[in-house]
């Protein structure tokens, strides 16, 4: 558990929400853990038609609220470590490429 299945990159201005289905299609979970901006309808059926467990906390404002695993729940932290790390490599591979004398065209990627 917490390790990625497929990422995804998106515009900073996009939600996550719009990739959540096409990466559901292209795994086999049997949980899907997330925090409270994916607890929408459409993706809470979608999760259900596929028998995928949705472990999202409800939002506040919904009239009504949804179960929520939150021991399982609190497995999400893996996911958080794993985005970190990915912070954390970026920003080394950034400093390097700003020293002089050494420039490394594979580590200007994008930011995520």
């Amino acid at each position: 558990m917490g390790n990625p299945v497929e990422l995804m990159l998106t515009p900073g201005q996009a939600h996550d929400l719009t990739c959540a289905e096409p990466l559901i299609d292209g795994a086999d979970p049997g949980a899907l853990l997330a925090d409270k901006a994916y607890d929408a309808d459409t993706l809470i059926e979608t999760l259900t038609q596929h028998k995928i467990t949705p472990v999202i906390p409800p939002k506040c404002n919904r009239k009504v609220q949804r179960a929520c695993d939150y021991a399982l729940y609190c497995e999400r932290n893996l996911v958080e470590r794993f985005f970190n790390k990915l912070k954390h490599f970026r920003a080394i591979a950034h400093a390097t490429t700003n020293l002089p004398g050494i420039s490394l065209p594979e580590f200007n990627s994008p930011p995520l």
